[in-house]
């Protein structure tokens, strides 16, 4: 992709891409090879980098058959983005570039059963709600390969959340978000300091021994000391996970030359495999490995961790988890796209 979404955003799209794949029976492929920009500088296997392949299927399986006008089909505008598309009709669909006008013709495009494809619940799950429909392709979706869980388990280890028997006491986990998400406060979103996750935090988890705080702001590590003075509770954050607070995103000078947007995989400074592994591994501890969870619903990371500890059975919430609210929605979770 060239977009310049963030991890989680990029992920959310694939929910809307597999929901639009399964509403209108196609099969969802990732193509390898592929770029994308959290797989590295040397990795070139675009979703697969870090996840498993979505089917038994291939790329080469879907084109053989087909011959060039098939493919002169498609039609893109002087950037590179695909512009118009009958998404009903046409049997391959070539999804790209999440920030490009697909995103509008695929998730706003009519299901068969004629609401918006983004939207879309099959008949037998509707009574379950958009939600759960969500998490079901967020759990799918979110399969870490073996190197990668492999990862997660040793910085577990390491942070004593679990013991190498996968014990661990009632730790409660909480998603700072700052950073470029200042760029976003017309939305509504939370910038005050960490008492409120807190609070959050021991109203759904009264017994917890411990915090796991995930953030993005090296302020909110500093201040951990004071914290858990204040707050009588013991926090818990990775120390060997590099924090830029925004700075890979939309870089200042003295930290990139790269022009705005940069992406992790083209600033010299961010070891890009590093980035996102510590961000996989962050979404995996906050989704299945803590007993509650406060995050922001404004950040499309929070929403994602939400959905994937839903998918695996969590409860469903309002708004206790967040400690704000989109301006533009009803309070708690919602979709987005």
């Amino acid at each position: 992709d060239r977009a310049y979404w963030g991890f989680a955003a990029n992920v959310h799209f694939m929910t809307v891409a597999f929901n639009h794949a399964l509403a209108t029976n196609r099969t969802l492929l990732t193509r390898n090879p592929d770029h994308w920009n959290y797989g590295g500088r040397d990795c070139r296997s675009g979703w697969e980098c870090y996840f498993q392949p979505l089917s038994r299927c291939s790329e080469q399986d879907v084109w053989e058959p087909f011959t060039l006008p098939v493919r002169a089909d498609f039609r893109w505008d002087h950037r590179g983005y695909l512009y118009r598309l009958d998404t009903l009709e046409e049997r391959v669909v070539h999804y790209a570039n999440v920030d490009g006008p697909w995103q509008e013709a695929l998730g706003n495009s009519r299901s068969p059963s004629g609401e918006p494809v983004r939207l879309w619940i099959p008949p037998q799950f509707k009574h379950r709600g958009l939600l759960w429909w969500r998490a079901q392709l967020t759990r799918f979706l979110f399969r870490p390969k073996r190197f990668v869980v492999d990862f997660i388990n040793d910085r577990l280890s390491a942070l004593g959340i679990e013991d190498g028997r996968g014990r661990r006491s009632k730790v409660a986990g909480l998603h700072v978000r700052r950073g470029d998400k200042a760029y976003d406060m017309y939305q509504g979103c939370y910038f005050g300091n960490i008492d409120s996750y807190i609070l959050k935090a021991k109203h759904l988890l009264p017994d917890s021994s411990a915090l796991y705080i995930s953030t993005d702001d090296p302020s909110v590590i500093d201040s951990l000391p004071q914290t858990q003075a204040q707050h009588g509770i013991k926090t818990i954050h990775d120390p060997l996970e590099r924090r830029y607070n925004g700075t890979h995103i939309y870089a200042p000078q003295g930290i990139s030359i790269a022009r705005w947007p940069a992406f992790p995989g083209n600033d010299p400074k961010v070891n890009t495999t590093m980035y996102a592994l510590e961000t996989i591994k962050s979404i995996w501890i906050l989704g299945l490995r803590t007993d509650e969870f406060v995050g922001t619903v404004t950040s499309s990371m929070s929403r994602l961790i939400y959905q994937l500890r839903v998918g695996f059975g969590a409860r469903e919430l309002q708004d206790e988890w967040t400690v704000d609210q989109d301006a533009r929605h009803p309070p708690g979770w919602f979709a987005d796209p």
